[in-house]
């Protein structure tokens, strides 16, 4: 079952992760991120917070910021009486101290460091909660958004008024998408990369590895339903095209993140809790799929598991493709998170040993 790479080559890839005062993670480093990355760990311990870490780190503008935020069901409320708008962002922060800032940077291949600051301004003027504001009033969010990157340092800007939040338009992002409950079944941006795909002809591939997992898939097609493009799929012994998240969820959570990837290349895929939704004997023949379209795009996937099953049936392949394997565990000790990180070899044996990885 070993997966080669057809073409040697040395693409980019995010090889470890440094974070400070952000989400759960006090102080933290994740080294030896590898091709194919998984992260495990209990709940509460860490495991989505890293992925965000690495989405945040990698973005351009605060929009990042407030997208992570959306996911984890922060409403985005502007009230006439704010005072600080800096409480849109204070989530981002351990423990919620704001003042402390916080720093996120990774590191790849080419030893490229992208890294993002966000330091408390302590020139803001705060505005008296009695105040009227008019509708052209800005607010000062108290903080200050800085990204590095290979290309040059900048500072997006970012601006408050009582109805609504202005930012900078990206700037020089890392390639990167993150997969999540709220992502996956996104019919939009779905149907948004499979038509960039079928524009340039590319989406045979596509087509033909799903097929390979869910022969009774004959195509995908892109319709207009609700005035929203949706991808539709023509199934064996059905007359007439049917939208995908119908015939199966499983079916659709698999074709976005095979879409993910080809939109993504020499970039990486986070995707957050990867088995849900998948039949158990799938996992193996899907994730040997999903390593060889990695390697054609030159993509790099780091997920997240609570699943044995997902983890025994990865086992055949990590054995025969240790380099490209690693491990991450975040667990919850003394009250703070922490993330140890384990080869490719350790996690093979491991898993052949019958060791708790969870």
């Amino acid at each position: 079952m070993e997966v080669r790479e057809r073409v040697p080559s040395q693409y980019q890839m995010i090889r470890s992760l440094d974070i400070e005062n952000f989400r759960c993670f006090a102080s933290v480093r994740a080294g030896n991120i590898r091709r194919f990355t998984i992260v495990t760990g209990e709940n509460g311990s860490g495991k989505t917070a890293l992925l965000e870490a690495l989405f945040v780190s990698g973005g351009g503008s605060q929009e990042i910021c407030l997208r992570a935020g959306a996911w984890r069901g922060n409403e985005l409320i502007i009230a006439n009486t704010l005072s600080s708008a800096s409480s849109v962002f204070e989530d981002l922060f351990h423990k919620f101290n704001v003042g402390a800032g916080l720093k996120i940077s990774f590191e790849d291949t080419r030893k490229n460091r992208r890294e993002v600051q966000v330091i408390a301004d302590d020139e803001v003027v705060n505005i008296p909660v009695n105040s009227k504001l008019s509708e052209s009033s800005l607010l000062s969010t108290g903080l200050r958004f800085f990204w590095k990157t290979p290309d040059g340092d900048f500072e997006p800007q970012i601006e408050v008024t009582p109805k609504e939040i202005r930012v900078s338009k990206v700037v020089n992002p890392y390639p990167m998408i993150m997969l999540n409950q709220l992502t996956f079944q996104s019919p939009i941006e779905n149907a948004q990369r499979y038509s960039d795909l079928s524009t340039k002809n590319q989406e045979k591939t596509v087509i033909e590895t799903l097929q390979g997992l869910f022969p009774q898939v004959e195509d995908l097609s892109i319709q207009v339903k609700g005035n929203s493009p949706t991808l539709f799929a023509k199934v064996k012994g059905v007359d007439r095209k049917m939208p995908l998240g119908l015939v199966s969820a499983g079916i659709h959570k698999f074709l976005a993140i095979l879409l993910a990837i080809t939109s993504t290349p020499r970039g990486a895929v986070l995707i957050d809790e990867v088995e849900n939704g998948l039949y158990y004997k799938l996992l193996t023949p899907m994730w040997e799929m999903l390593m060889k379209h990695c390697i054609e795009n030159k993509c790099q996937l780091i997920v997240t598991t609570h699943s044995k099953e997902f983890l025994d049936s990865l086992a055949p392949l990590i054995a025969c493709n240790e380099q490209d394997f690693s491990l991450l565990r975040t667990e919850w000790k003394n009250g703070e998170a922490t993330i140890s990180s384990f080869s490719g070899k350790e996690f093979a044996a491991a898993l052949k040993n019958g060791f708790e990885v969870r």
